[in-house]
């Protein structure tokens, strides 16, 4: 297994274990016809300058390490000889080729970039120009007409620019201080691609379409700096053992990390799991640690984090102690349902496990480093749990006014079973809860005549059975006469709405149901919801338990005929959920 990430020496080495032509069994880059000339203008503005620049504030910084831009390669054979065709990076590598050879000249240093990029074009020039005669071309005046071609008019460019920069940046002894930091101190990791034609993943490259991802720009830093680091007596075959052992535990945490249902579960769907898992391990390892989030899929801000951090050992061990635990917490059914209903709930706390860590003397943090017990960590987190569950008037929540409160509490119904010394017995289904968009639902329908329902006789008599609750008596009697006519306008049909919601409107008349089964009921009465429900049970569709307790009356003691949804089901249940949540809050861990 080659090394992923290499200094400029050794990015032309091919002399050596430690060099990437020779890891790759390779003795040169070749530049192929497909891309095109060498471009990197070198006026100010222009490329070659800024990376001249770029370099010279490194250095001047004494930056352990500066990183470029990876290069993308893939072995091949020309003439029955391996070499690595540049798909990728060709500007960068060619400038960095005139950089070393010019500076070689310059400071009798070794140019050790010498021979070591072949162009399929103009393979004839470049080598003669920039590595065997370069002290001619470094004299010639430019600004006349020449027979040069515009790819080699910038090479020599670059070269007269760099040969400048060479000449008169710091003339003491830094100069040769300068030449090894290039090749010593600047890292490119090298991104080696083994599929379809050459030139297609080229095309790919160069339309934005293949790039690499910080999660595998960080696999490449830490596991080159894990696997090498300061045991210069490591054999190269103990670092490749050591490599795939790591890579191998990293591809178990990055498909565990992406499986829908945790990924759901702890991050955004939309976010690649493991580069979010390292942004978890970032705050529990590293309080107070910041970054940009990324806005543009040229920028790397948690690669640079964690290019940056002193230890990569630790580092490494982080991401691998948040695997563990995540993963243990996420298999504990108690848990499990205590993190989850304070990233489900509605106006959740914490929408994510990342912001749960990245608290003050977070619990979450401090049980992945040992210092707290999974029983210090159920106690935190029904703590939590209880601060924003209602604990005082919760029979008296009413829908349109308190909807936070109870969809809170009809989760909490269906999330936890207070049981001896467990909160909960019973796995919930977060990941269809998110998915299926769980909303509030009206047990006995809120609008009985919307979506083109019509009312025949039983269910006007529900229907007058609970308008017969209504204290007011000029509006329950005005509700009346309107139901003893055969239709009812708009209007007619707005005003039995706001008179019915004068009573079901309770907590006693809610429950949860995903936003789809919903719609699927929509203003249909009990017999009916309770038809669909069973419907879609037998079908797979997921109903919460509350939510089937209430539909079967099996929560309640004295639940009359079971097609009808009555006032005193509604005030039986209120007394239910008000018991089930007082429980909640009395439970305490022994």
């Amino acid at each position: 297994m080659a090394d992923l990430i290499y200094s400029v020496r050794n990015i032309f080495n091919a002399e050596n274990q430690d060099g990437c032509l020779s890891q790759h069994g390779a003795s040169k880059y070749l530049i192929p016809s497909y891309q095109r000339g060498y471009k990197w203008a070198s006026d100010d503005t222009g490329a070659v300058t800024i990376l001249l620049n770029d370099l010279k504030k490194a250095f001047e910084l004494q930056k352990k390490e500066y990183y470029l831009q990876y290069i993308t390669v893939k072995e091949t054979k020309v003439n029955q000889d391996t070499v690595l065709e540049l798909i990728d990076g060709q500007q960068r590598l060619t400038t960095l080729s005139i950089l070393i050879a010019v500076a070689a000249n310059n400071l009798e240093k070794q140019d050790f970039a010498n021979d070591k990029l072949d162009y399929e074009v103009r393979g004839d020039f470049f080598q003669p120009a920039i590595h065997t005669d370069l002290r001619q071309y470094l004299g010639k005046d430019l600004n006349k007409p020449s027979s040069f071609s515009q790819d080699e008019y910038y090479i020599i460019s670059a070269a007269q620019k760099i040969n400048e920069f060479v000449q008169t940046y710091d003339l003491s002894d830094k100069k040769y201080s300068f030449f090894d930091f290039v090749a010593d101190k600047v890292k490119i990791i090298v991104n080696v691609v083994d599929r379809g034609d050459s030139e297609r993943v080229f095309s790919n490259l160069n339309s934005n379409k293949v790039s690499l991802t910080e999660a595998e720009l960080i696999k490449g830093i830490l596991l080159t700096k894990v696997t090498r680091g300061d045991d210069k007596r490591k054999r190269f075959r103990e670092i490749t053992e050591e490599r795939m052992k790591l890579g191998m535990l990293w591809d178990e945490m990055a498909r565990w990390c992406n499986y829908p249902e945790v990924r759901s579960f702890y991050f955004k769907d939309e976010k690649d799991g493991m580069t979010e898992l390292m942004k978890f391990a970032l705050y529990y390892k590293y309080p107070g640690t910041s970054y940009n989030e990324k806005k543009d899929p040229k920028d790397y801000p948690l690669f640079n984090c964690y290019l940056y951090l002193p230890n990569h050992q630790e580092a490494y061990q982080a991401i691998v102690d948040s695997y563990r635990v995540l993963r243990d917490l996420y298999e504990d059914t108690e848990v499990y349902n205590l993190l989850g209903y304070l990233m489900s709930v509605k106006e959740a706390p914490f929408k994510f496990c990342v912001e749960m860590v990245k608290l003050k003397d977070s619990i979450l943090g401090s049980y992945i480093q040992a210092k707290k017990t999974k029983k210090e960590l159920k106690v935190w987190l029904l703590k939590q749990i209880k601060g924003i569950i209602p604990k005082e008037n919760v029979g008296d929540l009413w829908y349109g006014e308190n909807d936070v409160d109870i969809h809170r509490v009809l989760l909490a119904l269906n999330v936890f079973e207070p049981d001896d010394n467990r909160i909960s017995r019973s796995r919930f289904d977060f990941y269809s809860f998110k998915s299926s968009e769980w909303t509030l639902e009206h047990i006995f329908p809120q609008s009985p005549e919307g979506k083109n329902q019509n009312l025949d006789d039983q269910k006007k008599e529900e229907f007058k059975k609970m308008i017969s609750e209504i204290k007011e008596e000029k509006l329950k009697n005005e509700v009346l006469g309107l139901l003893n006519k055969p239709s009812r306008t708009e209007g007619e049909k707005e005003l039995l709405k706001n008179a019915l919601d004068k009573v079901v409107n309770t907590i006693g008349n809610m429950c949860l149901l995903t936003r789809g089964d919903n719609a699927s009921n929509g203003c249909k009465f009990f017999k009916e919801k309770r038809n669909n429900i069973y419907d879609l049970i037998t079908k797979g569709s997921f109903v919460p338990r509350h939510t089937f307790e209430v539909f079967s009356k099996m929560i309640l003691k004295n639940p009359g005929t079971v097609e009808v949804w009555t006032k005193s089901n509604m005030d039986e249940h209120k007394d239910i959920i008000v018991k089930r949540i007082d429980e909640i809050h009395k439970f305490e861990y022994k």
